[in-house]
């Protein structure tokens, strides 16, 4: 009778099944899922998975439950492996290994000399022990394959299928548990290794399953107690000494010492087996099925090596807790499981295939950065992403000022509970059909209830089959599944493991600190007064608060840490927004009821695909009083935008927001939101909005006309914003002027009451009709006649006295739009400015100067990164500046000099590459044309390079009255959206570029006034370079500026404070251009402004797009 060690059982819970079982609902939102940045190809090239089971004796123990009945381990587990393998054949290649078994069935080893015995051998000792084992001895050493690693896919492996389904059906329970020496057998059948399983010698050949160099390779290891059978040191035997990795790690060899005598490997010597097999490389010479050197790195993706092959070791204790099997999978670079039933176990293996992990990168999202008193950059507050988990981090890094980039070497992090405590710094609010509830740590409103969360076992927008296993949060009928998935989404744990069948958000997290953020693909606003002043060199000055718009469905809220740490931890996060009612498709459709997709640990897979809710990004205002105010457009998250007062004071002195303390933030934060009328009236027109990208604009408005300036008789703090895009019930397109703050701001007035917040004070529709086809999209064309709507508007001021009196937006068709708010507001009307030819579209706001002669200079770029279509489908595009006779052409007027500009009115320049005198890729502007009257211009165009495109705002800057310069970022995308699997190490992925073009804004000319560097660079031709390159995708980039006005330099709409004033300041020497690429983080690129003095850089807006 074999009597083997059996750890006491462990109470658990279900793991969740995260493998690919089944085709899901997509999500309703008309975008992708995954923004074209972020996206790879297909690869036919499936991992590579070796199912080890145990067939030890012990294995026929009864009474696990599985499917509804109850059977022994061995029966179980065989039932399990059957139904994992069926479900992923598709996906995976399998194969079979067991325990090797009873001496008859190596009666074939030439070292059974008749009857006396096996011979053993040390892996310690070059002699042969004299230790032998008899023939009518029980006896175990090494694992036995059973069936190779190979295809079992419905097509072309359906024979491999059926044979490793018979040979899992005939699998008996009859050996000994020798997990070292089975392991490492595991190990040389992966390196193409000769057998070893019998009597410690060499024997057939193996084939090693690794065909490709880019080949994922996973064991998974089932056993239900620690090892039996020879002691380690005679299981690994001589084989172990002809091995050279084995042979020269000294740790191995120490264990191996340390635990010599005894078959339970207390010393681990396995489990650093498992750790050489997932660092070493394991197929070190020769070439792989494509034909490449397996140590050929090329098109190795971020945060992975081709040329190194390793395994992964997945561990899973059967109805015990196997000490061995937990250190194996932990040095593997595996997980391990415990599982006391068959769903538990099934769970196990299915939730092991989806390791794959990716080191994170930057976020395109574009930082906030912090400035000394005399204006110098210190530090940048940015964003990581991780895809692999869809995580992003925040991280202060500082500037150095001599390479004009910020260190990566070390970085400052927020702080989300208190120093020393699990109780986090933070509570939520949901916005909710009934209100705004606020949630603090493990307290659960009276109204919630799964309902609340779209939890529910007949949930009708679900796929019909497969939904139990993709989806058992979802679907779960305990009633009681909303307070876990609470607890998930609010991090109120230590862990994400809640139950187990929660998705770890911090897995490969080097900080452990990527649960506390979803991806964020918004910009990062900080604001308010500087509450801590940098303490020396390392340090920085911060502003009271801080907002980060994330993926996760919450606006995070951060606060300045004036503590102790507040060097590691500039930051502590005080509150979390959840704008629950936001819509997409229908009123059924909300983010509320979607965030417990991102609890399963299916999701990001294609059957449960990766969600975008608070997407878009903020813009914050503040008022002369000192109210802080932050508007939040959810970007292609859902449609809409809400606004939140955050804090600051009233009129009267009195705190308000989170100032005010926060036991009735739920009452005094929310302002106004499109989705609902609990709060605010900014959700008459929902029916008619679609999804926003850019952001709203906040501004001074005068009701009866900004001509009249402040002698108005009303004067609102307006928020203006267009239907944006895929808007439903085709609706009129237009601007939307909402009554922001509900009072009257007119001088002396006393700012009495108007009304409700977010109250519509005025639609200005166009005059076209909108237009969106059904027809399929596949050319650049096609997508534009699919899809139709407005960019975010961008206002001006174009008399300098803090008024708003135009506002511009463009359109899907690549038109641009005036709304004039200089008349009375029952005048307010809409001009088309340029009419275009219908092929190119607009989806970023424009850029706007006030020009000396009474026009305004719009400034903007053609093309589209919002469908999974542009991916490929490009269209030729172009940049372009166009002129808007303000001063002479009213909104009626569309004759003569005053009908729409169209590009056969405007001058064409010609962008052409050349080369830098560092020998790199560059633009220079080749032609000079010139306006034949210059009081009659109405503008420029130059087109881009095959395949570039502009899908961010441009920056501009005016030098003199006469002079201002214009940049663009154009990007270029390469990828394919072509879905059939490539058996290649490098399909078709996504990969992002681009240049910073810079011209004369008044004629698109290259500019020797406004020019990067110190000095004009001109290439063999003498002709100027007018580009700066850089990798990955790039936020829009942003001038700093030491204004902390809500008007630009060039009196357009921003963050920053409202004041009864303009703030028109030309620019001044050499200024600093931050923005934030997907590859390296925030970047800051100098330029200079000919003939002006210094100028003081400070403040930053933000990013539009993407």
């Amino acid at each position: 009778m074999k009597i083997k060690k059996i750890m006491p059982r462990t109470t658990v819970c279900a793991l969740a099944v995260a493998s690919v079982f089944q085709s899901a609902a997509a999500a309703t939102q008309p975008y992708p899922s995954v923004p074209l940045i972020w996206q790879s190809g297909t690869a036919a090239i499936k991992p590579n998975i070796l199912l080890f089971l145990d067939t030890s004796g012990s294995m026929t123990t009864g009474g696990v439950r599985y499917n509804g009945g109850t059977a022994s381990r061995i029966v179980v587990a065989k039932a399990v492996a059957r139904d994992v393998i069926t479900a992923t054949r598709e996906n995976n290649n399998w194969g079979l290994m067991t325990f090797n078994g009873s001496m008859r069935d190596a009666t074939h080893s030439r070292d059974i000399a008749n009857g006396t015995g096996i011979l053993v051998y040390d892996a310690l000792n070059p002699t042969a022990s004299e230790q032998r084992i008899w023939s009518d001895q029980w006896y175990s050493i090494g694992g036995k394959l059973k069936q190779p690693v190979l295809d079992v896919s419905s097509t072309t492996g359906a024979a491999n299928y059926n044979q490793l389904i018979s040979t899992i059906n005939g699998l008996p329970a009859n050996t000994n548990t020798p997990i070292p020496s089975a392991y490492y057998e595991a190990i040389r059948y992966f390196r193409g290794m000769p057998e070893g399983t019998t009597a410690n010698s060499p024997n057939t050949q193996y084939t090693s399953p690794i065909k490709y160099r880019c080949q994922k390779n996973y064991i998974i290891f089932v056993s239900d107690g620690e090892p039996t059978g020879f002691p380690v040191r005679y299981q690994l035997g001589r084989l172990m000494r002809q091995d050279y990795i084995l042979r020269s790690d000294a740790t191995l060899r120490q264990a191996i010492n340390n635990g010599a005598n005894g078959s339970w490997d207390s010393a681990y010597s396995t489990a650093r087996i498992a750790y050489l097999a997932h660092n070493w490389d394991m197929m070190d010479s020769g070439r792989d099925a494509e034909g490449k050197s397996f140590n050929d790195a090329t098109g190795s993706p971020v945060g992975q090596d081709f040329s190194k092959q390793t395994i992964t070791t997945y561990t899973v204790g059967f109805q015990a807790n196997v000490q061995l099997l937990s250190e194996m999978a932990r040095q593997g670079g595996g997980q391990y499981f415990i599982a006391n039933e068959g769903d538990q176990l099934k769970a196990a293996l299915t939730s092991a295939l989806n390791a794959i992990a990716r080191d994170a990168g930057y976020s395109n999202a574009l930082s906030s950065i912090s400035t000394d008193a005399t204006g110098k950059v210190t530090a940048s507050a940015s964003t990581t992403m991780n895809p692999s988990t869809w995580t992003s981090e925040l991280r202060f890094y500082k500037y150095l000022p001599a390479s004009k980039s910020f260190d990566l070497t070390s970085f400052g992090q927020t702080r989300y509970a208190a120093t020393g405590s699990n109780i986090l710094t933070s509570r939520a609010l949901f916005s909710t059909p009934t209100g705004v509830a606020q949630v603090t740590q493990n307290s659960f409103p009276s109204d919630f209830n799964n309902a609340t969360f779209g939890i529910n076992p007949t949930r009708p927008d679900m796929p019909s089959i497969g939904n139990n296993t993709l989806f058992p949060i979802t679907l779960s009928n305990d009633s009681n599944e909303y307070k876990k998935l609470m607890q998930w989404l609010l991090r109120w744990g230590t862990t994400d493991v809640v139950d187990s069948r929660y998705r770890d958000r911090n897995q490969s997290s080097a900080t452990g600190l990527s649960r506390y953020m979803g991806d964020v693909s918004g910009n990062v606003v900080s604001f308010g007064d500087v509450v801590a002043r940098a303490s020396g060199p390392s340090d920085f000055d911060r502003r009271k608060f801080m907002a980060v718009p994330s993926n996760d469905g919450m606006l995070h809220i951060l606060q300045a840490n004036t503590g102790a740490d507040k060097n590691t931890h500039p930051y502590i996060e005080v509150l979390q927004y959840v704008p629950g009612t936001m819509q997409r498709g229908n009123a059924s459709d909300t983010v509320l009821r979607n965030l417990v997709f991102t609890a399963e640990k299916s999701y990001s897979s294609v059957q449960n695909p990766k969600q975008n809710f608070v997407a878009g990004d903020l813009l914050q205002v503040t008022t002369e009083e000192g109210e802080h105010t932050l508007i939040s457009s959810m970007g292609s998250g859902a449609r809409g935008s809400f606004a939140l007062m955050v804090g600051g004071k009233d009129k009267s002195g009195s705190p308000v927001g989170l100032d005010a303390g926060l036991a009735q933030v739920h009452n005094s934060m929310p302002m106004w939101d499109n989705s609902t009328g609990t709060y605010g009236a900014a959700n008459s027109f929902y029916n008619q909005i679609g999804y926003q990208f850019g952001g709203t604009k906040v501004g001074y408005v005068a009701m009866d006309g900004s001509t009249k300036k402040w002698t108005s008789g009303d004067v609102r703090v307006a928020a203006m914003m267009t239907n944006g895009m895929d808007a439903p019930n085709t609706p009129q397109l237009g601007l939307y002027v909402l009554d922001h703050m509900a009072r009257n701001y007119k001088r002396g007035g006393g700012l009495t009451p108007t009304g409700t917040r977010g109250s519509l004070i005025k639609h200005i529709p166009i005059s076209r009709a909108f237009s969106a086809t059904s027809n399929a999209e596949g050319s650049a064309q096609q997508i534009i006649d699919a899809h139709d709507g407005l960019t975010a508007p961008q206002g001006i001021d174009i008399n300098n006295d803090g008024i708003i009196d135009l506002v511009y937006a463009g359109d899907f068709k690549g038109n641009i739009w005036r709304f004039d708010l200089r008349g009375d507001s029952s005048t307010w009307g809409a001009r088309q400015v340029y009419k275009s030819e219908g092929n190119q579209p607009i989806i970023a706001e424009p850029n706007l100067i006030n020009w000396y002669d009474g026009k305004v200079g719009i400034y903007f770029g053609t093309g589209s990164n919002l469908y999974q279509g542009d991916l490929t489908s490009v269209g030729k595009q172009s940049l372009y500046g166009i002129f808007d006779d303000y001063k002479n052409c009213a909104v009626g007027d569309t004759t003569g000099d005053c009908r729409p500009t169209e590009r056969s009115d405007l001058l064409s320049q010609t962008l052409k590459a050349t080369t830098n005198s560092k020998g790199g890729e560059a633009f220079t502007i080749s032609t000079a044309t010139q306006y034949t009257d210059q009081s009659k211009r109405r503008g420029f165009y130059m087109d881009l390079p095959d395949n570039y495109r502009v899908t961010t705002t441009p920056e501009v800057l005016t030098v003199t009255a006469k002079t201002a310069g214009a940049i663009w970022n154009i990007e270029k995308i390469v990828g394919s959206n072509n879905t059939t699997p490539k058996l290649t190490c490098t399909p078709d992925s996504t990969s992002t570029s681009g240049y910073r073009i810079i011209a004369d804004a008044n004629n698109g000319m290259a500019s020797e006034s406004v020019f990067w560097g110190t000095e004009v660079e001109k290439n063999g031709t003498n002709e100027i370079i007018v580009s700066v390159a850089y990798t990955g995708a790039s936020s829009r980039s942003i001038f700093l500026t030491n204004s902390q006005a809500a008007l630009s330099s060039t009196g357009v709409t921003r963050s920053g404070t409202l004041a009864q004033k303009g703030s028109n300041v030309n620019c001044r020497s050499t200024q600093n251009l931050v923005s934030q690429t997907s590859t390296g983080g925030s970047q800051v690129n100098q330029f200079t402004c000919v003939n002006n003095d210094p100028v003081r850089l400070n403040r930053l807006s933000w990013r539009e797009i993407f």
